[in-house]
């Protein structure tokens, strides 16, 4: 019997990094890192430059999902595929050190971009490790 393929959704996609992570199927530094038994089924940014990246590479759109360019905001839960693995890299300015630490009061609306991972239930999620998202 074969193994169930774990089903990818990844918000705040960016050029793909975290997602490739989890893809597998590519040599760095002259290690191979195998193909891994996961499908990309949807990837979302709203930086034009970062989805065109994220789409120029064939490790991650050959599973058959583009990133789609929208504010996740305005993306109904409906349109995401079911999945079984959030990847949501989800802005940490709002919480980080190194940004204003206004939180869930960033005047950009960037401190409750982390709701936006409630969107559909999930069997595991992967998101940003910054120390004071926990205090939010």
């Amino acid at each position: 019997m074969p193994k169930k393929k774990y089903k990818i959704a990844s918000l705040f996609s960016g050029c793909g990094g975290l997602d490739l992570g989890f893809a597998g199927g590519f040599t760095f530094l002259g290690k191979e890192y195998k193909r891994l038994n996961t499908e990309i089924v949807f990837a979302n940014d709203f930086d034009t430059d970062a989805c065109k990246c994220y789409n120029a590479n064939p490790l991650l759109v050959n599973d058959g999902a583009e990133c789609l360019l929208e504010d996740i905001r305005n993306i109904e839960a409906d349109i995401i595929p079911d999945f079984d693995i959030l990847l949501a890299g989800f802005p940490c300015q709002p919480f980080s050190n190194a940004g204003n630490r206004k939180g869930v009061n960033d005047a950009n609306g960037r401190g409750t971009l982390f709701e936006e991972c409630n969107k559909k239930h999930v069997l595991s999620t992967l998101t940003g490790n910054d120390e004071h998202l926990l205090c939010a």
